[in-house]
């Protein structure tokens, strides 16, 4: 018999009683289980990875505390701030008449729920911090590149950021 089973694994997090600790960045998933449990001494763990058809990657907590900051923590946040930036400069009215597929992209993850992203900020709070002032300095980097109006360099910085993410998602 299959369960509809909706799972939200998230690093050292407890999931029917054992602690989940060898999953790198995790989200919401949803899949078919044929009967498949998880026991406290780990068996069925791989069974959930063979299903989801998964890649398994092991960090230390601490490696995986800071990547997750940039592959996870920061695009949640992100687009919690753009929304925060257009509600503090009293523009929203203005703004949702022209909203466009990428303000709708950047910001999805807004729509997530607040008490669990409240959650994560805190339980990795030293890390976004310091990912957020590094993310900061790119800002200020980015600002100066503008009014330079130096197309070569502003032109170069885009190309760069299009490859990386041309590449990554070759990659996936």
């Amino acid at each position: 018999m299959k369960n509809k089973i909706i799972l939200m694994m998230f690093f050292s997090l407890l999931l029917v009683g054992l602690k989940i600790e060898a999953f790198a960045p995790l989200t919401l998933v949803s899949f078919d289980v044929l009967e498949t449990s998880i026991s406290p001494n780990g068996d069925g763990v791989n069974d959930i990875i063979n299903i989801l058809e998964a890649k398994a990657v092991i960090l230390d907590p601490v490696s995986h505390d800071k990547l997750s900051v940039l592959s996870s923590h920061l695009p949640l946040i992100l687009g919690n701030i753009l929304i925060g930036t257009i509600l503090r400069e009293h523009q929203w009215h203005n703004v949702e008449k022209i909203i466009s597929t990428g303000f709708m992209d950047t910001t999805r993850l807004a729509s997530d729920n607040p008490l669990l992203k409240s959650d994560i900020i805190r339980t990795n709070s030293q890390n976004i911090i310091d990912s957020l002032n590094k993310y900061k300095q790119e800002l200020d980097y980015f600002i100066k590149l503008v009014q330079s109006d130096n197309k070569r360099k502003i032109l170069s910085y885009l190309k760069n950021s299009k490859l990386r993410r041309d590449k990554l998602l070759s990659c996936n």
